[in-house]
């Protein structure tokens, strides 16, 4: 005699032996089990689409994500604004390009957040005068205004209150920083609201 009862996310088969007490187990997987998808061909032909396609022009891939539950969450950025419209075009072109399979698989296709970390250098550059607030590598927390960006490092003006001699109140000097992308942990843009 055999009982499939549900529990979790997979049903246990047991078997009832004549004269044994003691049930064996067999679990059944629910879902088939979905084969990785090639993230650095999609990161590749994204790149190529975003160069050569006219609707999508000025756009950029910042990060291409592999998450669990079968979810890939693609976030693009821009020198200028993102519209809906061109992160729909972005997924058709994507599901027409690789078919069958994407089709395991929920495809998320959005601008990269305000408040989220600067990844690339080209994101540095589009945010000069800004506030930022930089984490570095050796634990400093700066803020100030990014004044220069390039390929290799970006200088960050930062204010620091110093008391000249023979006053009693500090006043407030501007300091130069240039920091390698190496020296950053973590870089955010400050919003003052």
């Amino acid at each position: 005699m055999q009982r499939i009862r549900e529990r979790g996310h997979r049903l246990p088969l047991f078997d009832y032996v004549k004269f044994q007490s003691i049930p064996r187990f067999h679990y059944l997987p629910l879902h088939k089990k979905v084969e990785m998808f090639d993230k650095s061909a999609l990161t590749a032909y994204l790149t190529d689409l975003l160069a050569t396609d006219v609707r999508l022009g000025g756009l950029f891939v910042v990060s291409v994500d592999l998450l669990s539950g079968g979810v890939i969450d693609i976030s693009v950025d821009s020198d200028s604004d993102i519209s809906v419209d061109q992160c729909a075009a972005i997924n058709s072109a994507l599901r027409a390009h690789f078919g069958e399979q994407l089709d395991d698989y929920e495809l998320t296709v959005g601008s990269y957040g305000l408040t989220a970390p600067l990844l690339l250098p080209r994101q540095y550059v589009k945010n000069i005068g800004t506030a930022v607030e930089v984490l570095t590598t050796d634990g400093r927390k700066l803020h100030g205004t990014l004044r220069h960006a390039d390929g290799q490092a970006f200088t960050l003006d930062v204010p620091r209150k110093v008391r000249p001699e023979g006053k009693k109140r500090p006043e407030t000097v501007v300091e130069a920083l240039r920091l390698e992308y190496a020296q950053v942990k973590r870089a955010v843009c400050d919003i003052q609201l």
